[in-house]
């Protein structure tokens, strides 16, 4: 199976053909981008019964909400369900198809489209809109995490004529997300990579790697940043290049690595994932928590919750043991931020807090510490 990714000559071109199929008139422009979507997807399927799942995981939530209404069908199983395709595809089959063709990120849409349409904040949704939504080649690969709503609105609003000063602007930053791709990703891969080799020889454990300070080292520092190059430099060409066609892809980084807490960390890394997961995820269990067991400790519900919740993340992530140790460490780290914050918010009150935050030197502080407990974390997710 080939790789869709955003080197693939066929992704690049559509980029750049991508304000040719915007400025089309909207009856034409659905048809068009349905036919250009579903195209370049199929295009990379070859595995027969992969191919069988996944129809079966798209177009069982498109039954399911053409025949909510009739059948009085509960959301909560079709999402079941769903879930249950992506984890056998992932779990048992130990499928390449999970990552090469973008299916974490589009399970993301389909939740999001199911709890909207339960909920009544989408009272139709057109085919045509369901399947651009889930297969939008601007989004597909790996996010960002783009809502129904913010997708519609974006598709269907009226395009206005792109100055040339603008042009340049959505050109440029596209070309600085492949420069960070291909030249600053590509370096600190290398170097991570070949660290990598002692890596595993110590068998996996970050631990071990102590013995070797040059590889720890080397994996300590390069690996994240070559995260950061890489996944930031593929968002700036799509965002980049969406914008050129007129469409709004959301922001999903804003210098993570400068946070203070892993709070901000998250409020700043992947950030449509971020919110996804406040909204779907560490929301419904605070609200379950908070009104049930751990109703006369609302705070206890609120840690809980985070960390159950990261540890979600971790094995969203990946499926081994190594993933499920990063999810409980960012887990711990989250629910430390809070707790952290709402002590001092206990001992210093509101206005002596906001002196400690604006502090120049605990902000260094915070910050040395934040990032060097990221940077650990990140030994675990490679």
């Amino acid at each position: 199976m080939n790789n869709l990714s955003i080197s693939s000559p066929i992704f690049l071109i559509l980029l750049l053909l991508g304000p040719m199929l915007m400025i089309t008139p909207i009856t034409v422009r659905r048809y068009l981008l349905l036919i250009v979507n579903t195209g370049l997807y199929i295009t990379y399927l070859h595995n027969v019964e992969e191919t069988v799942w996944i129809l079966i995981f798209v177009f069982l939530p498109l039954v399911y909400i053409k025949l909510a209404r009739k059948w009085s069908i509960p959301v909560w199983l079709i999402i079941i369900i769903i879930l249950s395709i992506f984890c056998y595809l992932d779990f048992f089959e130990k499928s390449s198809t999970i990552k090469l063709l973008g299916l974490s990120y589009m399970l993301f849409r389909l939740i999001d489209i199911l709890i909207l349409m339960n909920s009544g904040l989408i009272p139709k949704i057109d085919s045509i809109d369901y399947f651009n939504y889930l297969f939008s080649f601007w989004t597909i690969i790996a996010g960002p995490i783009q809502r129904f709503n913010e997708f519609k609105d974006s598709f269907y609003a009226e395009k206005p004529l792109i100055s040339d000063e603008q042009r340049l602007q959505f050109q440029h930053r596209a070309a600085n997300g492949l420069i960070k791709i291909l030249i600053f990703g590509a370096f600190f891969k290398d170097i991570s990579d070949v660290a990598l080799k002692y890596y595993v020889s110590y068998r996996g454990n970050p631990l071990e790697l102590l013995s070797n300070m040059k590889c720890f080292i080397a994996i300590f520092y390069c690996y994240p940043l070559y995260l950061w190059f890489n996944f930031s430099g593929y968002c700036d060409v799509v965002i980049g290049m969406g914008k050129w066609a007129g469409f709004t892809i959301p922001e999903n980084f804003n210098k993570p690595y400068l946070s203070r807490n892993l709070i901000e960390f998250w409020n700043r890394w992947h950030m449509t994932l971020s919110r996804w997961i406040r909204d779907f995820v560490y929301l419904q269990l605070f609200d379950f928590l908070g009104s049930s067991i751990l109703s006369k400790h609302i705070f206890k519900a609120q840690y809980l919750s985070i960390f159950i919740t990261f540890i979600l993340v971790g094995i969203w992530h990946g499926t081994t043991k190594n993933f499920v140790v990063f999810g409980f460490l960012q887990g711990i780290g989250m629910a430390g931020s809070m707790y952290y914050r709402d002590i001092l918010l206990k001992k210093f009150g509101k206005q002596r807090y906001e002196r400690y935050i604006d502090n120049k030197k605990i902000a260094f502080i915070e910050r040395f510490i934040c990032i060097h407990y990221i940077c650990f974390t990140l030994l675990f997710f490679m």
